[in-house]
């Protein structure tokens, strides 16, 4: 098998097993690029020696990232009275 390259522009559907109504919300996921996956292990884990808590973990606001840079897009996901939400973006 050759090696590929990923295009940062692929994106992948994913439906969740949980999911028993329908329409099933359609979850549309992208690729994370090295650089935003460097920013998000930065995010998860701190090390600064001599002080007293020399470690932090942060790994709720790690995922909180990762979900905001590779969540490309949804379909079908409605709020509490069937309303469909709008998918918005900001550039980072």
């Amino acid at each position: 098998m050759a090696i590929k390259g990923l295009s940062l522009d692929e994106t992948v559907d994913y439906i969740s097993q949980f999911d028993k109504d329908d329409p099933k919300v359609t979850w549309i996921l992208g690729v994370l690029s090295s650089r935003v996956r460097k920013h998000i292990g930065d995010i998860a884990t701190s090390f600064n020696p001599g002080s007293p808590n020399s470690s932090s973990f942060n790994i709720g606001r790690a995922e909180i990232e990762a979900v905001s840079f590779g969540l490309k897009g949804f379909k079908n996901f409605v709020d509490s009275k069937e309303k469909p939400i709008k998918f918005e973006t900001e550039k980072k």
